[in-house]
């Protein structure tokens, strides 16, 4: 009987932690996606005033990072959506999300050293 006990116990704590990390993730993708609607306000803003790829070298560079970027935010919301929707196991799903969380470790530092490189140099 105590063994039952604390297998329910575990099996209950999986599966909250699980819970939370699919909340977790469904609000990352909210942030990604506000970050695409910013990033798309903010192109066409400066398409808008005339500040094209072909201005300069700086618009050339800021163009090509910036929207590679946001594709890999693209590709991280898909990937978010893919283990949100997919109904794995507890072990396999833990296994994408730390997968996904590497993942969008490695955008969030480009992002950093675009901010520093672009937007505040």
């Amino acid at each position: 009987a105590l063994l039952l006990l604390m297998t329910m116990t575990l099996w209950r704590a999986r599966s909250r932690a699980m819970a939370q990390a699919r909340r977790l993730l469904a609000l990352s993708s909210f942030i990604a996606f506000l970050f695409l609607v910013n990033k798309g306000m903010e192109y066409r803003d400066e398409i808008a005033r005339g500040l094209l790829p072909s201005t300069s070298t700086f618009f050339a560079m800021y163009f090509t990072l910036t929207g590679l970027h946001a594709l890999h935010v693209v590709c991280g919301l898909v990937a978010n959506g893919w283990v949100l929707a997919w109904r794995a196991g507890d072990a396999m799903a833990s296994g994408r999300i730390r997968a996904l969380s590497l993942y969008w470790t490695f955008v969030d530092v480009v992002w950093l050293i675009i901010l520093v490189l672009l937007y505040l140099s």
